[in-house]
């Protein structure tokens, strides 16, 4: 079988070993693929670094209630950034907004607390 690519893709280092190599070592193909990553792919990394930052925040300060209030303030120092989540619900009985981070929410409360909830239970 003839080789595809005679050079490494990154390094333009001469290939040896199977056929359909395209890079001569891993540290060459991950600088490669990292290079050529696109902005929007960048962005969508970071976002989703951010929406697990937030689920954690929320599952730590829940720990094992089904729910609780705190200061919207104290979220925010644990690295809770409020301008990223996956949905919005309203709920039925009383028609509050409650903002999810995956399967962790919380309601905005008049006061700048959060009531902070399990989802999915």
């Amino acid at each position: 079988m003839d080789r595809e690519f005679e050079n490494c893709l990154q390094c333009n280092k001469k290939l040896v070993g199977r056929d359909d190599q395209k890079y001569c070592s891993l540290k060459c193909k991950n600088k490669h693929h990292r290079k050529n990553k696109t902005n929007s792919e960048k962005a969508q990394e970071r976002i989703i670094k951010i929406l697990k930052r937030n689920q954690q925040v929320l599952k730590d300060v829940l720990g094992e209630k089904n729910s609780m209030s705190i200061d919207m303030h104290k979220l925010i120092a644990q690295g809770f950034d409020d301008d990223y989540l996956t949905h919005i619900k309203k709920s039925k009985m009383k028609g509050y907004d409650y903002y999810y981070v995956f399967d962790y929410g919380y309601r905005k409360e008049d006061d700048g607390t959060v009531k902070v909830v399990k989802a999915f239970q």
